[in-house]
């Protein structure tokens, strides 16, 4: 009985994280589209998948503990992304690099060509700035990636369905050779 739990906690595993991951090639909580990126400029870059790098979606891990499946991120920002999160956000002091960049152009006449020639010398000067704390409001709406859904519980339901099933049939193969 035990390698039956095993199994089927096993499968709802792969077709769970296998739907999950579909979530973000669908750029939709299964059939319910996520809200697009406010002010996005570039209509091809994913919402949650940002400029491609996938940060949040290559971080979903799955673990089977006890007669559960846990679905986990190490990412600091995926539960807000998932829930939504409306309301306030402290920022701590903290300093910032400003990176100043000067031109300077010169022109001279060219003997040979009596044209003009511009010389472009471009210089990068940083300095620190030094931010206060301070609090801003924020509403990120929910994009939900994981979590409960008539669909899942259809994946549930038929994963158990066909592993009971191939289950029966290795047993009666077996009690046959017997």
């Amino acid at each position: 009985m035990n390698k039956l739990l095993d199994t089927l906690l096993t499968d709802i595993q792969t077709r769970l994280g296998d739907e999950f991951n579909r979530n973000f090639q669908r750029q939709a909580f299964f059939d319910k589209p996520w809200k697009p990126r406010q002010g996005n400029k570039n209509p091809k870059r994913g919402v949650l998948i940002g400029k491609g790098r996938g940060r949040l979606w290559k971080s979903l891990r799955s673990k089977i503990r006890g007669n559960s499946i846990v679905f986990t991120s190490n990412v600091p920002y995926a539960s807000v992304h998932n829930e939504g999160f409306n309301g306030t956000q402290s920022v701590k002091a903290h300093s910032r690099i400003i990176k100043a960049h000067t031109r300077h152009i010169t022109a001279r006449t060219s003997l040979k060509t009596r044209k003009e020639i511009k010389a472009h010398n471009q210089q990068v000067r940083e300095h620190t700035q030094n931010v206060g704390a301070f609090s801003r409001s924020m509403e990120i709406p929910q994009r939900q990636f994981i979590g409960d859904h008539p669909k899942v519980r259809s994946i549930i339901k038929e994963t158990i369905d066909d592993t009971i099933l191939e289950f029966n049939k290795q047993l009666e193969q077996q009690l046959k050779q017997r």
